[in-house]
């Protein structure tokens, strides 16, 4: 089968994530295939991601939760989603929101998801926010019999990583670390996900547009791997589904 096919199977999906730029990172060919096929698509951001600083003077931290906000709707309206919400948590203290289990079943309640999306139990980079969401998430889908499908690294995209990571190096630059906060993520090949995906030149020119309609994030990073890393590592994304 296809993954367009399965896709189609997931039915109306709901992506819940951590911080603005998450869900294209991980599942922006996924998300645009999806409202391509006519499936409504749901997104919910816990925070603002204000403490997401690359650049003060071009994106000041006082106003970054405005600006990762509006780079966010830009996002949004390139992968063809156009209903999402944000918990308004802070950024940084989602380890620490007694009420971020609640607000998830909340939002599963209100828009009704066959499946939902979200990040592996590792939080990809190891990030606390990143992880609490993908525990609220998965608690949340298991307890309303729900399929959650974790986003995990795919393998060929990490090999690719560590190769700029390489390349950068001995040409004396310096790409930001990933993985700041674990030692290796968990890693998907295509005989143990239950969807890996390729983009295709279409998917992928979206994925890349709605990354680059969010620039106080990635301008640095791509810079930093150099547009063809940047091109063939987030070509893949790659989930587990943890219930049925």
């Amino acid at each position: 089968m296809t993954p367009i096919d399965e896709i189609k199977k997931l039915g109306t999906i709901m992506g819940i994530w951590a911080h603005p730029d998450d869900e294209t990172y991980c599942a922006g060919g996924l998300i645009s295939q999806a409202t391509q096929n006519g499936q409504q698509v749901i997104c919910i951001t816990a925070t603002k991601g204000e403490l997401g600083i690359q650049d003060r003077k071009k994106w000041p931290a006082e106003q970054l939760a405005e600006i990762r906000t509006q780079e966010l709707q830009a996002a949004y309206k390139i992968l063809g989603v156009d209903q999402f919400e944000c918990l308004d948590i802070g950024d940084g203290d989602c380890k620490n929101a007694v009420d971020g289990l609640d607000m998830i079943y909340a939002a599963i309640l209100a828009y009704k998801p066959d499946t939902i999306i979200t990040f592996g139990q590792d939080g990809l980079t190891g990030h606390d926010d990143h992880k609490a969401v993908s525990k609220w998430t998965t608690e949340a889908g298991k307890a309303k019999n729900i399929p959650v499908y974790l986003f995990v690294m795919p393998e060929e995209a990490y090999i690719l990583y560590q190769d700029a990571c390489e390349e950068a190096a001995e040409h004396g630059g310096l790409v930001d670390d990933m993985f700041f906060n674990i030692d290796r993520p968990k890693l998907g090949k295509p005989t143990n996900c239950d969807l890996y995906m390729k983009l295709d030149e279409s998917l992928w020119q979206k994925k890349l547009a709605a990354l680059q309609a969010m620039p106080s994030q990635t301008e640095k990073f791509i810079k930093q791997l150099g547009p063809n890393y940047y091109r063939y590592i987030f070509q893949y994304e790659a989930f587990i589904r943890v219930n049925s």
